[in-house]
């Protein structure tokens, strides 16, 4: 069974980099394989609205997988019909990322596709997100409208083109993020639980958990993600939907496991330290000025 890997704090570059350290991420990349970076940009908002995926998420994979040796590294996403891909990643910082790296980003929505066979038809799914030699989901945990919760499974659906988003949304989108999920086999996945919306997914009201996690199977992320949330899997329909074509297990039993109480002592030791840290300043700032 799958571990997930929780660490907990602010800084998501820093955080993700633990995580992906934790779990050794570089075994899943194939000699001389490329590592496309897949994230949540639904709208052009910034993540701290509770929408979008932080852009410390990111350059923290960069650096891990750069400073492992990987040389092909890209960010690929396709933002929702109603909105525009490069606008979002602008609105979310993913220009200066790019800029920064030197890492390149495809707007899916002009990719080329390949139809997919899945247990409820063919679906067109990018090549990008095909091809690459390790995908990396880089969902955001947060309320949806129509499917009560989003996270890893449901992020894939921004891999397909528009008008097959269309067609998701007009057969209902349970079992075609399911079928999706079974096919697309993201490698990876991190999710940025800092501060989701849990009422609406274009964000507006984020809750601050300051949690991310990291695993391998997508339905039991988001299996996981219905328990934090405080939801029974079937008001996320999809999900065991999803298990049941096969795209993975909604048991998380090894969630408690050492790489958990490892990153937790380790975050739990630099909140502590910070804290004093923290209590001390002031004290010396009150100091100097009655002196």
């Amino acid at each position: 069974m799958s571990k997930i890997y929780n660490i907990y704090g602010q800084d998501s570059h820093s955080m993700t980099k633990k995580l992906l350290e934790a779990f050794d991420a570089i075994k899943l990349v194939p000699s001389g394989g490329s590592v496309a970076l897949k994230p949540n940009l639904v709208v052009a908002k910034h993540p701290d609205t509770g929408a979008t995926t932080h852009a410390g998420v990111l350059s923290g994979c960069i650096e891990y997988f750069r400073d492992s040796g990987v040389q092909d590294i890209s960010i690929i996403e396709g933002s929702w019909i109603g909105d525009d891909t490069a606008r979002a990643m602008k609105a979310a910082g993913y220009d200066e990322i790019c800029r920064k790296y030197d890492v390149p980003f495809y707007d899916l929505k002009h990719d080329k596709t390949r139809s997919v066979k899945t247990k409820i038809g063919s679906i067109e799914i990018c090549a990008r997100a095909l091809d690459a030699g390790l995908l990396v989901n880089l969902p955001v945990l947060k309320e949806h409208c129509q499917t009560r919760m989003t996270c890893a499974l449901k992020n894939l659906k921004g891999c397909i083109p528009d008008k097959e988003k269309r067609k998701f949304h007009a057969i209902g989108l349970t079992r075609p993020i399911a079928a999706l999920g079974s096919v697309l086999k993201a490698g990876l996945i991190v999710v940025d639980s800092i501060c989701g919306d849990l009422n609406f997914e274009e964000g507006g009201s984020p809750i601050h958990t300051n949690r991310m996690y990291l695993g391998t199977d997508p339905v039991m992320i988001d299996a996981y993600g219905c328990s934090l949330m405080g939801l029974e899997l079937d008001r996320a329909a999809y999900v065991p939907v999803a298990e049941m074509f096969g795209a993975g297990s909604t048991k998380f039993g090894e969630l408690w496991g050492t790489s958990f109480r490892d990153l937790g002592i380790e975050a739990g030791a630099k909140a502590i330290a910070d804290a004093v840290t923290a209590s001390r300043i002031p004290d010396k700032a009150f100091l100097s000025q009655i002196h």
